[in-house]
């Protein structure tokens, strides 16, 4: 996704979505498809070592998690219904070319191959959906880790995650979501990071985005007090929310319900200059 892709020619344009495509589905989702399916087997009370789930091929996995998911649209999404290991064999398997300026790929084996025609602008729209079906995995898997973290810890008490490590979890997680992060700040009293949105959302719709950072924040860093603020695309700083480690804990500790953070937080409106504390 590094290279804009207007002003290339269909050949070079068809050949760098497809490298994206299977840069995406191949590199990064892999794992996270993996790990789905060892949820879901677990979850429905099926055994199955690590060994035996990293040992199946992508469209073994891709299959099952369509049958047993409950979310088959997220593997072979509208409206192509071409599957998340389909498109990667395309690219793998170089089955796709230009005929009178469209883009036509093929799929499948011998006798039931299918073939599909695409414009330009309907291949951007396969790369940019594989892209956000692999945000989404990604982001359910940090919310899972998040959300569990009391649990896995009792699976592997010694073990001791990097600051580094977490914070680049936090970060990934804020990406996956259009935000990107400009400042982070970190001392035993106070942490505080600012975000900006990358997205092209309304900005006052967006905002409130900001404060579902804020217990995220707290487990990474363990401050007394977190803070969060966002900025809008242009650099405008538009909201910053607060909270103390005593409602984090709290909840962490399951004594009190999320709902309670956006209770309880203090909320400052940068750009209409008034705050208030929520109780």
């Amino acid at each position: 996704m590094e290279q804009n892709k207007n002003a290339l020619e269909i050949e070079e344009f068809l050949r760098e979505s497809l490298r994206n495509i299977g840069d995406i589905i191949e590199g990064v989702t892999k794992p996270y498809l993996k790990a789905l399916l060892h949820q879901i087997k677990i979850t429905t009370g099926i055994k199955v070592t690590l060994e035996e789930i990293d040992s199946l091929d992508l469209g073994t996995i891709v299959r099952e998690l369509i049958q047993t998911s409950g979310y088959a649209d997220l593997f072979m999404p509208p409206p192509w219904k071409i599957r998340l290991n389909q498109w990667r064999n395309i690219v793998y398997h170089h089955t796709a070319k230009i005929e009178n300026n469209k883009i036509v790929c093929w799929y499948g084996k011998a006798p039931n191959t299918k073939k599909i025609q695409l414009s330009r602008n309907e291949l951007l729209q396969v790369l940019y959906t594989i892209l956000n079906v692999y945000r989404a995995l990604k982001l359910a898997d940090s919310l899972f880790f998040v959300d569990n973290i009391k649990e896995i810890n009792k699976f592997s008490p010694s073990a001791e995650v990097r600051d580094e490590a977490e914070f680049l979890n936090f970060t990934a997680s804020l990406a996956s979501q259009g935000f990107e992060i400009v400042k982070y700040e970190k001392n035993p009293d106070e942490a505080k990071v600012v975000v900006r949105d990358v997205s092209n959302m309304d900005p006052d719709k967006r905002r409130v985005h900001a404060s579902q950072f804020l217990f995220p924040l707290w487990v990474i860093t363990q401050s007394k007090k977190v803070i969060v603020e966002y900025w809008e695309k242009n650099n405008t700083p538009n909201l910053l929310v607060s909270t103390n480690s005593t409602i984090c804990e709290k909840i962490y500790n399951e004594e009190s319900k999320r709902s309670t953070l956006a209770e309880r937080m203090a909320i400052v409106d940068l750009k209409a200059k008034k705050s208030e504390l929520l109780r």
